[in-house]
């Protein structure tokens, strides 16, 4: 098991996903998230944080910015009927952050909005991974679970997606409903928009 790979980037096919990076020699076929492809050039010394899997049939490392996206992709992969593929695709489309406010609220519209990812297999990681991240949140003493023991869970989605229809990012939305409370939706956008000026 290759737990990262340290060498200089030979090629990068953007179609296919994939980084060919050159270790002393040997040249690594890479499965890379959108965040490392991103953040690669060619020519450059890359250090990749790799998950290998190993089928009958093929053997694949799979590549990432960082250790979070790994960790998502992990817990990804171990959703049934998620594969490496689809995981790795998920995780190039939205932050480990994002992912887990999503799947703490069983927002299934939102994870149905990430390509690839239909109501069923959302259902699925929902319902697979909800204790595990709920566990995470938790003991990061995350926003997220710091305004929902202040308020009920209903008003707090429906404050956190009227911000989201207002064009506010998932991660500012969570950030202006820190600390938010009230009776109704409409109070906690008010006073998350004040608390924003």
């Amino acid at each position: 098991m290759y737990g990262f790979i340290k060498g200089t980037v030979d090629f990068i096919d953007n179609a296919f996903g994939t980084l060919l990076i050159d270790c002393g020699g040997v040249g690594y076929v890479v499965n890379a998230s959108q965040n490392l492809i991103q953040n690669s050039k060619l020519g450059d010394s890359i250090k990749v944080i790799t998950h290998m899997t190993v089928r009958e049939d093929d053997i694949s490392l799979y590549g990432f910015v960082d250790a979070s996206e790994k960790q998502m992709f992990l817990k990804l992969l171990s959703v049934s009927g998620v594969g490496a593929k689809s995981a790795l695709g998920i995780v190039s489309q939205i932050s480990y952050h994002d992912l887990a406010l999503q799947i703490v609220q069983r927002d299934v519209h939102a994870l149905t909005k990430v390509k690839g990812v239909g109501k069923k297999t959302a259902e699925r990681i929902i319902l697979e991974l909800r204790d595990k991240f709920d566990l995470t949140l938790k003991e990061q003493g995350s926003p997220i679970t710091q305004a929902q023991n202040a308020t009920p869970r209903s008003l707090f989605t429906e404050a956190y997606q009227g911000l989201l229809a207002l064009g506010f990012r998932q991660q500012e939305a969570t950030a202006m409903l820190d600390g938010v409370s009230g009776d109704s939706a409409e109070m906690m956008i008010t006073m998350a928009l004040r608390k924003r000026h």
